[in-house]
């Protein structure tokens, strides 16, 4: 589901964001809600949608990025509002949602969220992350 800023759709995503997310989302220029079918037509539960849908969100960031625009995921949103707000049918699931629009500047930002879109980022070490030969154990990276 996609919401341009100003129709009815974008009003009804952006409702289901968390307030801490619609402070900041509210100036982009769309709002994609992803969505995945959890059940084939026989209505055997399927995982491979769940999976497709990541894939095409990350595309859609990929071709967003190269267009000069930005895109930013987001996972704090309810659900429930969602559904209920654009009317999804039942079998469907909330993935994500996702703003997409030209980046601003940080000083227009309230000063909470601008120190924090400023700061130095900091990931968690690989170790932490990529396991192998056993879950758990980090995998070893180098010569």
């Amino acid at each position: 589901m996609v919401g341009r800023r100003g129709d009815t759709t974008y009003r009804r995503v952006l409702d289901s964001l968390i307030p801490f997310n619609q402070e900041w989302a509210r100036a982009s220029s769309l709002l994609v809600a992803a969505l995945a079918e959890e059940r084939a037509d026989n209505g055997v539960p399927q995982d491979g949608p769940v999976y497709d849908t990541g894939l095409a969100v990350a595309q859609l960031v990929l071709q967003t990025h190269a267009l000069g625009l930005h895109a930013h995921q987001m996972s704090g949103f309810d659900a429930e509002v969602l559904h209920g707000s654009l009317g999804v049918p039942g079998g469907y699931r909330a993935l994500s949602v996702v703003a997409v629009g030209a980046l601003a500047p940080a000083d227009l930002l309230p000063p909470k969220l601008r120190e924090r879109e400023t700061a130095a980022r900091q990931r968690r070490p690989a170790a932490e992350t990529f396991f192998g030969p056993a879950w758990g154990t980090p995998l070893p990276v180098g010569p």
